[in-house]
């Protein structure tokens, strides 16, 4: 029978691993590696999270209607992405008819910032980045530049009239 070690009870297991038992490298360089993405990731995640928190809650505050829009605000009249977040919050409640009336561009931002908030998420729990195809990856620049001009043609046809307003 093995005598307990002083300040140790009988039967008890010792909680410290036996040498040579402990993560192996590849684990360690694993962890490390997820403990990156999330350092990396996180203000995505968590900015990205309160965006589509606020627009699942903000349609429980029926009746009101808030302008926080700085342009807004300052010239009276709508900026380019105003109506966005109401068209956010349309979709986070079902409504996709209610969404594109809100802003056209609406749906599919949504969907782009869904897509990048999952993608994020993915990378910390697999412990690796995800990678774009080749090609996909060389089209970003031109992507980014081809929506800002939507937006902006989107703008000017809604300030021309043809499409309402928020």
């Amino acid at each position: 029978m093995v005598e307990a070690q002083p300040g140790e009870r009988q039967g008890e297991a010792d909680p410290r691993p036996a040498p040579g038992t402990g993560p192996s490298p590849a684990e360690e360089a694993r962890s490390e590696q997820r403990r990156r993405l999330l350092r990396r990731n996180r203000q995505t995640i968590a900015l990205l999270g309160c965006v589509f928190l606020l627009s699942f809650l903000l349609p429980l505050l029926e009746g009101t209607h808030l302008r926080i829009c700085p342009f807004y605000l300052i010239t009276g009249i709508p900026c380019a992405g105003c109506g966005m977040g109401r068209s956010f919050c349309a979709l986070s409640s079902g409504h996709l008819l209610e969404a594109f009336r809100c802003h056209l561009l609406g749906p599919a931002v949504y969907l782009a910032l869904l897509v990048a908030l999952l993608q994020r998420v993915s990378e910390v729990l697999l412990g690796r980045r995800l990678a774009w195809p080749r090609r996909l990856a060389r089209l970003t620049n031109p992507l980014a530049i081809l929506a800002l001009a939507v937006l902006l043609g989107v703008w000017v046809v809604r300030l021309a009239g043809y499409w309402p307003l928020p």
